[in-house]
């Protein structure tokens, strides 16, 4: 539907006998749709080798559907005028020393993010946070080398609307 709202939106001015459209209603399916973007972006993950930052090249598909569900909540973000923000979260597993695992995942989470800078993605929109151990994942079918807990997850929201020029 986002590229109906945009087209109608581009095109409702000029159209003969087009006086007049109610915009809140445009506006309540692009809000459903940031709802389900963000949504979407917390369910997927990025998953790293033991002990390593480096984004392992079987994870690239990984992140390049990511890149495409934040594209799009950038583009969301500016039409409705909401801040977005993404905790980028680096994860570790149990083993090795706590202090070793907290730096482990924040510089995964920081590997993530740069990935995404890199690839076009506003740094505003994503914060690096070193999850260490915490929020264990122990479901995911992965192979040996991509231990579920080795990964980096995201927490979406939306924390405040933007001033419109002139408000």
């Amino acid at each position: 539907p986002h590229r109906w709202v945009t087209a109608f939106r581009e095109r409702a001015p000029t159209l003969d006998g087009v006086y007049a459209y109610n915009s809140e209603a445009l506006e309540d399916i692009e809000l459903a749709e940031l709802g389900q973007r963000l949504l979407d972006l917390e369910s997927r993950a990025v998953y790293f080798e033991q002990a390593r930052s480096r984004i392992d090249p079987s994870q690239i598909q990984a992140l390049e559907e990511i890149l495409v569900v934040l594209r799009r909540l950038q583009t969301l973000q500016h039409l409705l005028r909401r801040r977005v923000q993404i905790a980028v979260i680096g994860h570790a597993d149990p083993s090795g020393p706590a202090a070793l695992n907290q730096r482990l995942s924040l510089d995964r989470a920081t590997a993530v993010q740069q990935w995404f800078v890199h690839n076009g993605i506003d740094p505003l929109l994503l914060v690096p946070v070193g999850g260490g151990i915490f929020h264990a994942k122990r479901e995911a079918a992965l192979p040996a080398a991509l231990h579920p807990d080795r990964r980096v997850s995201f927490s979406a929201g939306v924390i405040g609307k933007q001033a419109r020029h002139g408000d």
